[in-house]
């Protein structure tokens, strides 16, 4: 089946926002076998709306539109989509209901053009918008498949996950099964030469890089979902990249290690330079970690890390804050001093400036400890300050993904 995706704003035509719903719909659809035929922004404006709807549906047998759906008066798409298909816009009494209960349950003031959000398309069936307040729209003419979606991220994702993914798979015969390998420390292009020789016409593989991390995700459509579902795993247990993988499909580094922490009872610290925070940040973005996350400190001068954790001034002047010994320093004091049972700590260059001949930008020490052992991970990380800082935060929780298994497990 062929789709075309029509996204209404003059916003992401002005560049003042990102199209991420385009992306995101695409390549949802590429996994269920949907191919996308058009991708097109359109102003709002009626006109335009109503000829692209009516052109678009002449040529594919799905169409998505997103955006629009808001209570302003440049929202138009419901008038626009009801006019192309020559259908009648009328005024939902339940859903205006359903409306007003969630302004009050929310204690906000419902305004007059709030209404606009509870007119419905002649032979729609409603989507419900759990995180928001403007519901989509699913309209079947002439076997063509319409859908309306808000254009916010977060209400439209959601939305397509919940809902259109899952009846547009239905249209399909076949079955799909999917998994998601995730690797860190190889690229995707040295990635992709490890494991061609086991591409075959079983299964499709798409990569995707983002932070030093590649992620592939394998696929297989068939009448009978446990043979879709033979053919992913027998390619995931044919590859030899065991060393690479850190998890799968929706695990996240910072879980894996949260687990394994709760699991084994033990209490972590961080001591952070150059990430400023960020890896104590994306740890605590976890519900229930105050069980295994005590403590961490942001030791970015000199003088912190001497005060704070014990790091001897004469280390810091023979090795620099930026080196292996000054790394293993800030961690063991960091357990000798709060008495936690392991900890972590960072200390890099992540630029542009602060680099000199022997210790280049993106230069990254990870320390880790616990009573009896200490570690040292040394990296070079390219890009600018903030992918280094992000990278850092990766690298730090899969190395201590490492430890924690190697020494517990």
């Amino acid at each position: 089946m062929d789709s075309i995706i029509i996204n209404i704003g003059d916003e992401i035509l002005d560049g003042d926002i990102l199209n991420t719903n385009a992306q995101y719909i695409s390549r949802n659809l590429k996994d269920i076998n949907i191919s996308v035929k058009r991708n097109h922004v359109i102003k709002d404006e009626i006109s335009s709306i109503v000829e692209i709807t009516k052109k678009s549906l002449k040529d594919s047998d799905i169409v998505i539109i997103t955006g629009g759906l808001g209570p302003t008066d440049d929202d138009i798409t419901r008038e626009a989509v009801s006019k192309a298909l020559n259908y009648n816009l009328y005024l939902d009494k339940i859903l205006l209901q359903d409306l007003e209960l969630i302004f009050s349950k929310n204690n906000y003031i419902m305004t007059k053009n709030n209404i606009k959000q509870a007119y419905r398309i002649e032979n729609a069936t409603i989507i419900p918008n759990e995180k928001g307040t403007a519901p989509g729209m699913f309209i079947k003419k002439n076997n063509k498949y319409i859908f309306l979606l808000p254009g916010p991220p977060k209400e439209l994702k959601p939305m397509f996950d919940r809902i259109v993914e899952k009846y547009l798979q239905n249209l399909s015969k076949k079955k799909i099964y999917s998994k998601i390998i995730k690797t860190i420390g190889i690229g995707e292009s040295q990635l992709e030469e490890k494991i061609k020789p086991y591409f075959n016409d079983n299964i499709k593989i798409g990569t995707y890089a983002y932070n030093g991390i590649v992620d592939i995700k394998v696929t297989s459509y068939n009448n009978i979902l446990s043979n879709a579902k033979e053919n992913v795993d027998k390619f995931v247990e044919n590859i030899n990249i065991e060393k690479f993988i850190w998890g799968y499909n929706d695990d996240t580094l910072e879980k894996i290690v949260f687990n394994l922490l709760k699991k084994h009872k033990l209490k972590i610290g961080f001591a952070e330079s150059l990430t400023g925070g960020l890896i104590s940040s994306n740890l605590t973005k976890l519900s229930g970690i105050s069980e295994v996350f005590p403590l961490s400190l942001i030791t970015y001068s000199n003088e912190s890390k001497i005060n704070l954790l014990d790091v001897k001034k004469l280390t810091l002047q023979n090795h620099g804050a930026v080196s292996e010994k000054v790394a293993l320093e800030m961690c063991t004091g960091l357990i000798n001093k709060y008495g936690l049972d392991i900890s972590l700590s960072v200390t890099g260059i992540a630029g542009p400036t602060g680099n000199t001949k022997n210790k280049p930008i993106g230069l990254v020490y990870i320390g880790i400890a616990d009573k009896n052992n200490d570690i040292c991970k040394k990296i070079i990380l390219n890009g600018d300050r903030i992918h280094i800082q992000n990278k850092t935060s990766l690298y730090a929780f899969n190395e201590l993904r490492k430890f924690l298994i190697k020494k517990y497990e």
